[in-house]
């Protein structure tokens, strides 16, 4: 597992999480051209992230999205899957009361990545 964030504050909680569960997390500054499936949450207020998740989406690759839904009039991208009653914290812009678990890409479900070697 590799997490992949510029801002040192985010990797240190990435850190501190990963060892309260004790599981191993490398860090990059950018993503690993080797991936299998991308886990993006509470990113897409960036400009320019909704099209670059877009031009990552492929058939053998998955990408899950959590959106807090700040900008109910333009939708997350991707197939949604549920809508979960949540808080974001910290309440920031006006305060968020769901978010939307999307996925672009190979749908859950179906057939696995593909072994590039095979």
């Amino acid at each position: 597992m590799t997490a992949v964030d510029l801002d040192p504050a985010s990797l240190a909680a990435i850190r501190a999480n990963a060892q309260l569960n004790q599981v191993d997390v490398a860090e990059a500054g950018s993503l690993p051209e080797d991936w299998d499936v991308l886990l993006a949450a509470d990113i897409l207020y960036e400009t320019g992230l909704r099209a670059q998740l877009a031009e990552l989406a492929h058939p053998q690759r998955r990408i899950l999205i959590a959106d807090p839904l700040r900008h109910p009039q333009s939708a997350p991208p991707g197939t949604p899957l549920l809508e979960l009653e949540a808080r974001a914290i910290p309440d920031v812009d006006p305060p968020v009361r769901r978010i939307s678990l999307r996925t672009l890409g190979s749908p859950l479900g179906g057939p696995p990545p593909r072994d590039s070697q095979s």
